[in-house]
């Protein structure tokens, strides 16, 4: 990953900021339930004024109360609601008509339609008889649950018309069918019931995949360096067979040319389009035109062409099987067919669906472009074809590793290295790939204690430290611990790696003595930010390293971390570490946590392009009681460093807001109003310059709800986004 911050242009990259009130958008959605006699609502219930089981729920009890009797719409009149402030629409239920008491489990089913969750909020609001959940001392005090797991805070004996709002129920939703299950707890034996609207909204995960292909693919006069070309006759038509499909694939290089005389100069869609032909005479001839492609992602949802095009003669043949211009993996696009009018016809378009079938995921595909004579002096094409292909990506994938596999004083049974002399580097050059290969296949390192050393980890205990096969003779080593990564490589968008560690003496050559300064390397390439020091030497002080995005490192399949452990005193040496990579197929990633009363949604509009806008938008759906408030925007470049050089994340308790975090640099900070709602808009322009393909860009909101901590301060969480071209 690289950061703007390191090239010092923060102030041209970040210029143009704007903010408005606008309505949601997708990928953000939300669903509102609410219970009445008509939403399907089911139950399990049990006696009055007693718990319905006398030891946690477990799968059976939600199974009953899902596949259970339905429950009945009653009368408010008895209730200490008459209706729901939040949500007029909601009614009371009870598992009877006449709103007998008893202790009940309900269930209602919803349906997610987004393949993966990456963020959701729910605000649930409700009044109840007598409360939801158990009371504390009870086998189940929470009363709301999604999918069978409990939302944290959810239960209690609370004053009617209560709100509780989580915006970290991401991980207990799923894709497609849903249970929201709401126990209400019987403890005075009159009546029992509830009146509940819950309102879940989600941010589904982003991955388009956008292909631009255009004509024109060098310098005029020349061969085009990705455009094949079956050449025909004059006024003749050419078969759409698979034959002549593959023959253009493999014949020869289409020639790019400058416009013939009235021909269209320039293609409004794209101004690095060129005419291509078949010779530098432009034909005149028929020509089927051949452009591979390649789709990265693994699982194909649905996908759309646009195509741009000035054409002469015409784009397909009007009386050929099949009439088109288009083909993609020889499958005919309907109603491409164009008369270009001899090239003077300019900017013609042509849209369509792509059904995934047609389509190869993470393969090589091809566009066929059909021109056709039909008398005219010239022929060619100028095109611009752009193909946006939504995939269903996979969940995120969480990989745990640590040192010490096995027993202590016996072999790892995960980890290998290689090893030289104390106190020396390992190699008196940059580590080459036979220096990885001899870690990778080098003997076990060995599970080692020593009393100088800590003991453990905090973030794993289970973690313990390794050393050479010649322990306790020190070594400077090179440790390889293998793992393995399922999730395909084109679904692999953003990953996340964050080590914790405690090394004697340190990692990574010490500058000036030594030329591997870096410590850990996945898959023979060096992390950047993981330059070593000696500041857990003796083994006593345990450092943490993020490094917000390795994904350019990994690979789908076998995979390695390497951590290079520098002996420099002579002593002993050795390594203990616990690491967690955090695998997304989104385009942007969700990270930290929130903290606060009133914390908001936030989400991006799509993933940002240079030349366009990136939307990061702020949504009040998920708190209690949105009103006008104002908040800070704070985007920033580095998700490291901070202002005035501290290390992100800060922790902002020493300004009176304990739990709560800044997760970004604050390179710009814009003052924002929310509209009544709760929401705010955030515009900004994004240059279009190539070099800035691959930057950081990351968000957080701050909102000044007065009622928080201290300081009034609620904060979400942070998302990170890396802009393409």
């Amino acid at each position: 990953m690289n950061h703007l911050l390191r090239h010092g242009v923060p102030a041209l990259f970040l210029a143009g900021a704007l903010c408005a009130q606008t309505i949601p958008t997708s990928p953000y959605n939300c669903i509102t339930l609410r219970s009445n006699g008509q939403s399907g609502i089911t139950n399990y219930n049990g006696a009055p004024g007693q718990p319905l089981s006398p030891v946690p729920f477990t799968a059976a009890d939600f199974a009953a109360a899902c596949g259970g009797t339905a429950a009945f719409e009653v009368s408010a009149l008895p209730y200490p609601c008459t209706s729901l402030t939040a949500d007029p629409q909601a009614r009371w239920i009870n598992p009877n008509t006449l709103g007998f008491p008893r202790s009940t489990l309900y269930c209602q089913t919803f349906q997610i339609p987004t393949c993966n969750v990456q963020s959701a909020s729910i605000r649930f609001s409700f009044c109840v008889d007598d409360q939801l959940g158990d009371p504390p001392s009870g086998p189940n005090p929470i009363g709301v649950y999604l999918n069978g797991q409990p939302i944290p805070g959810f239960g209690g004996l609370v004053a009617p018309q209560t709100t509780w709002t989580s915006t970290t129920i991401a991980p207990l939703l799923q894709s497609g069918a849903n249970k929201l299950q709401v126990y209400a707890r019987d403890t005075g034996f009159s009546i029992s019931g509830v009146i509940y609207s819950a309102t879940i909204c989600y941010v589904g995960c982003r991955s388009d995949e956008v292909i631009k292909l255009h004509s024109g693919n060098g310098a005029s006069n020349g061969p085009d360096s990705t455009i094949r070309m079956l050449g025909g006759a004059a006024q003749t038509p050419i078969a759409i067979t698979p034959a002549n499909l593959a023959l253009a694939a493999t014949g020869p290089a289409a020639r790019v040319v400058p416009p013939a005389q009235f021909w269209c100069t320039q293609l409004t869609a794209d101004p690095l389009a060129q005419w291509i032909s078949t010779d530098a005479q432009y034909g005149p001839r028929s020509a089927l035109y051949s452009q591979p492609f390649t789709i990265s992602t693994c699982n194909i949802l649905s996908a759309s062409l646009s195509f741009s095009c000035n054409v002469s003669s015409m784009l397909g043949d009007p009386f050929g099987v099949p009439n088109v211009g288009l083909l993609v993996n020889q499958n005919p696009v309907p109603l491409s067919a164009i008369d270009g009018l001899g090239g003077g016809s300019c900017n013609l378009a042509v849209t369509a669906n792509i059904p995934p079938a047609w389509l190869n995921a993470n393969a090589p595909n091809t566009l066929y472009v059909y021109v056709r004579d039909v008398g005219h002096l010239f022929n060619g094409v100028m095109y611009s074809a752009t193909l946006d292909v939504r995939p269903c990506p996979p969940q995120t994938e969480v990989i745990d590793l640590r040192s010490g596999n096995g027993l202590n004083g016996f072999n790892d049974a995960v980890i290998r290295c290689s090893s030289g002399p104390a106190p020396l580097p390992l190699s008196n050059a940059a580590f080459t790939t036979a220096d990885f290969a001899a870690a990778a296949g080098g003997p076990s390192a060995r599970i080692v204690s020593n009393n100088a050393w800590a003991t453990s980890l905090v973030p794993d205990p289970l973690a313990q430290w390794v050393a050479t096969p010649s322990y306790p003779l020190a070594r400077s080593a090179l440790f390889a611990h293998p793992f393995t990564v399922t999730t395909c490589a084109g679904d692999i968008k953003r990953a996340s790696l964050t080590i914790s560690y405690c090394a004697d003496d340190g990692l990574g050559d010490p500058t000036g003595n030594g030329p591997n300064l870096l410590g850990i390397y996945l898959n023979g390439q060096p992390v950047p930010g993981t330059v070593g020091d000696i500041s857990t030497w003796p083994g006593l002080n345990m450092k943490t390293i993020t490094v917000s995005n390795v994904a350019p490192w990994l690979l789908n399949g076998a995979n390695v971390l390497y951590l290079y452990d520098r002996d420099r005193l002579l002593g002993i040496s050795g390594v203990m570490y616990s690491a967690r990579i955090t695998i997304s197929p989104c385009d942007w990633r969700y990270y930290g946590n929130p903290c606060g009363q009133t914390v908001p949604n936030t989400y991006l509009s799509a993933a940002p392009v240079l030349g366009t806008s990136v939307e990061y938008k702020v949504r009040g759906d998920s708190i209690a009681n949105p009103q006008f408030t104002p908040c800070f925007c704070v985007i920033g470049l580095s998700d490291q460093i901070g202002p005035g050089g501290l290390p992100l994340p800060l922790d902002l308790g020493v300004f009176g807001a304990p739990g709560c975090q800044l997760l970004a640099a604050q390179d710009l900070q814009l003052f924002l109003l929310t509209d009544a709602a709760g929401n705010a808009d955030v515009s900004i322009f994004l240059p279009n310059n190539p070099i800035f393909a691959g930057f950081s860009l990351f968000f957080q909101t701050l909102l000044l709800d007065g009622v928080s901590n201290v300081v009034g301060l609620s904060a979400t969480r942070g998302i990170a986004v890396d802009c393409r071209l």
